[in-house]
């Protein structure tokens, strides 16, 4: 039954297809943006009320509900709808930013805003050619005042929202241990090393569920693995590499989920199975990294089979609450990292039928699958493997992926 959200829908909207894509928003799209409950969604409680009476941010909305139905049911009218309001979005984004000259504490948190939805719109459609990460780019000068502003407690939750917005995007882009400059520069952000901080917030696990302490490691997995390709050239590994490497497995295997977290029974247990999930994931990204090889070995296999293992029955077991457990929508980064590095048919038949049968029906999750049959089919080299076998095909295909 759809969701009834009692904010009026203003007589401007006169429009029969905007009105049918604001209650497409309302009732479906923003309810697979965000890992939170629906009456607790961000997407709801702090974007829609200022699309309903900001254009930019309107057109910013329609377009992602727009993108969504397209996916959904394959209809070209949806198609051209999201072109039209992305295009319309993005002209008038850039012709009030050539004017913008001294611009307020709130008009960058409102181009703060149109600059993450444009990057969110990108990365769920599935579009492959890194065009979430211009937009992330583009949006950083915008979080930095926003955290800095002083009108920031007037504005806590929706800051805090777009902060962890723009976090989870920029760590999980980061499936290949790319030299793409953009994505280098959003990765060292110092942003990244102190999520923490977010815990006050309303909005605090609006992307990250609990785990806010595993995602937060990502960007020095990162760093590992641009270390160990410089020390494969020289075929070396200093003693220095091997401390972090240790220290961030130690850090991964020791992380629990936080036990201050006051949550109902049921929503605590898929918070848990989810961050579990990205505990493995980063188990296997991170001895991924250290090897930094495009190649299964017999002895990278034996360290990551057991946490490939793990994998599986926790993802039936959060699968199995409900038709759409909202912490679903960030479960496509540990499926692309566990798919890369799948050697067996019936563990590859598996993931491709659980991405099939994903509930998040948008243009994302059909890349991160055609991504992998790409891996898995590649006629040259059936041995590519892991995050550096993926850059090799991306490559390959000219495909800039970008996760979300």
């Amino acid at each position: 039954m759809p969701l009834q959200w009692n904010i009026p829908i203003s007589s401007a909207f006169t429009d029969s297809w905007s009105r049918i894509l604001l209650e497409n928003y309302i009732g479906r799209t923003a309810g697979v943006l965000a890992a939170r409950k629906i009456m607790e969604n961000p997407y709801l409680t702090c974007v829609l009320p200022r699309a309903l009476s900001d254009e930019l941010i309107l057109h910013c909305v329609l377009a992602l509900s727009a993108s969504h139905r397209a996916h959904e049911e394959d209809a070209l009218d949806f198609k051209s709808l999201s072109s039209r309001h992305y295009v319309l979005a993005l002209r008038q984004l850039r012709r009030e930013l050539s004017k913008a000259v001294g611009v307020n504490a709130e008009e960058e948190l409102r181009f703060l805003l149109a600059t993450n939805l444009l990057a969110t719109l990108e990365a769920i459609g599935g579009n492959t050619h890194g065009a979430a990460l211009y937009h992330l780019h583009a949006s950083q000068p915008f979080l930095s005042a926003a955290l800095t502003a002083a009108f920031k407690s007037a504005h806590r939750e929706l800051i805090s929202f777009l902060v962890e917005s723009h976090a989870y995007m920029t760590l999980v882009a980061n499936i290949t241990f790319s030299s793409d400059g953009i994505l280098q520069d959003l990765l060292t952000d110092p942003l990244l090393s102190s999520l923490e901080q977010l815990r006050s917030e309303g909005t605090y696990g609006v992307m990250f569920g609990c785990a806010h302490g595993l995602f937060q490691l990502i960007p020095s997995i990162y760093t590992l693995a641009k270390t160990r390709m410089q020390e494969r050239e020289h075929g070396v590994v200093s003693s220095d590499t091997l401390a972090q490497y240790s220290y961030i497995e130690q850090q991964i295997r020791c992380w629990r989920v936080p036990s201050d977290l006051q949550v109902e029974d049921e929503w605590f247990e898929q918070l848990s199975t989810s961050a579990e999930i990205y505990r493995h994931a980063l188990l296997i990204f991170m001895h991924t990294a250290f090897e930094c090889s495009p190649t299964a070995t017999e002895e990278i296999m034996r360290k990551l089979q057991p946490e490939i293992d793990a994998v599986f029955p926790l993802a039936q077991r959060l699968f199995s609450y409900e038709s759409y457990p909202p912490v679903a929508t960030i479960m496509l980064w540990p499926a692309i990292i566990l798919g890369s590095c799948l050697r067996r048919s019936e563990d590859r038949r598996l993931l491709r039928n659980i991405l099939m049968d994903f509930p998040l029906r948008m243009g994302i999750v059909k890349q991160a699958a055609s991504l992998l049959d790409l891996l898995w089919n590649d006629a040259a080299d059936d041995t590519l493997f892991g995050p550096v076998g993926l850059h090799i095909v991306m490559v390959k295909n000219g495909i800039n992926f970008c996760m979300a």
